[in-house]
């Protein structure tokens, strides 16, 4: 995740943040280039976390997602097999 130093502008209150004029903190980047675009923030010094610089953990996490959704369609649950085992359901009588 990279995060990014800010400094605000002018006044304003966006979702959890809320900064008056010359206020400085640290959100995402993504957030960042929103606000900076949008006129309410500069940037001020953008950073990365350790484990982001050494390797891109994206690419793992996807690798990861496939796998799972590997084994979840391999087995699909079918209960229409557990209806036919169960011993307390009784036909009725017609």
């Amino acid at each position: 995740m990279a995060v990014t130093k800010i400094k605000a502008i002018d006044q304003f209150s966006h979702g959890r943040l809320s900064m008056a004029a010359g206020d400085t903190d640290t959100i995402e980047l993504v957030e960042a280039h929103e606000l900076a675009k949008a006129g309410l923030v500069e940037i001020v010094k953008e950073r990365h976390t350790p484990a982001e610089a050494s390797e891109p953990a994206p690419q793992a996490e996807a690798a990861d997602s496939r796998d799972a959704g590997a084994k979840m369609a391999a087995a699909p649950e079918n209960k229409m097999d557990d209806a036919a085992l169960n011993k307390t359901h009784k036909s009725k009588a017609k």
